[in-house]
């Protein structure tokens, strides 16, 4: 879930990965443009281009 109004949400592994070089695939519930930063070991955030709306859900897969 991601938290009414949020340009920036930060998901962060059960089990960190032993670096941040890895591929995403990211995909929000709502229309807007993304960016992935600070990806690392333990976690990567994502920046919106429009605030989150009600009941907003983000998929993601980490592809090695």
């Amino acid at each position: 879930a991601v938290p009414l109004e949020a340009n920036l949400a930060t998901v962060t592994f059960l089990k960190p990965e032993s670096d941040g070089k890895y591929s995403l695939s990211v995909l929000p519930s709502w229309f807007t443009q993304i960016k992935i930063k600070n990806k690392g070991a333990e976690s990567f955030t994502v920046e919106f281009s429009q605030p989150a709306p009600a009941k907003a859900k983000l998929d993601w897969q980490l592809i090695r």
